[in-house]
């Protein structure tokens, strides 16, 4: 089975105040804040000192997400990504930072970040406008960030009032 581990250090946040944050110390994520989705497919384990977001799909072909709501479309994503597997564009992960539908298998408008690009191994930060094909490459990273069956990387990702995002991995900006 192939997993994924997310550590959500401070979610959404506006300059002044937090619109979302969770770090899973209180063993759930169903609610304080409350994620929708398949919550049978996810799971709140220990990290080191921490709590994380584990992903437990399953090893065949799926799809798994969870949402939660918020007001914010600006400010400050921060997380840690965990891999244990071979990152690919079909065997990767796609964080939406903002999107208009909790369903983030249907159609939507939004933005994410996908984590695992064939053969580049790079961040890439996409807009989506429709069904989960129809989406624009926004900007990518430094190849080879992602390479190899396991590693951890720190996101840290910006977007001010004017709409422009910045993508910072390992403390580095990587998209511009």
């Amino acid at each position: 089975m192939r997993s994924v581990i997310l550590l959500i250090l401070l979610g959404i946040v506006a300059p002044v105040m937090a619109q979302v944050a969770d770090d899973f110390s209180d063993g759930d994520f169903t609610s304080n804040p409350a994620w929708s989705g398949d919550t049978d497919r996810f799971t709140v384990e220990p990290f080191g000192a921490d709590f994380a977001l584990q992903s437990n799909g399953l090893a065949q072909a799926d799809t798994i997400a969870l949402a939660t709501p918020s007001a914010g479309a600006r400010g400050e994503w921060r997380f840690l990504f965990q891999w244990n597997f071979n990152l690919s564009t079909s065997n990767g992960a796609r964080i939406y930072l903002v999107a208009n539908n909790a369903d983030l298998k249907g159609t939507l408008q939004g933005y994410f970040l996908q984590l695992g690009t064939n053969n580049d191994d790079e961040v890439r930060l996409y807009v989506q406008d429709g069904a989960s094909s129809d989406r624009t490459l926004f900007g990518s990273g430094t190849e080879g960030l992602l390479a190899g069956d396991n590693g951890t990387v720190e996101l840290r990702v910006l977007r001010d009032d004017l709409g422009q995002w910045q993508v910072h991995v390992d403390g580095v900006p990587d998209i511009t």
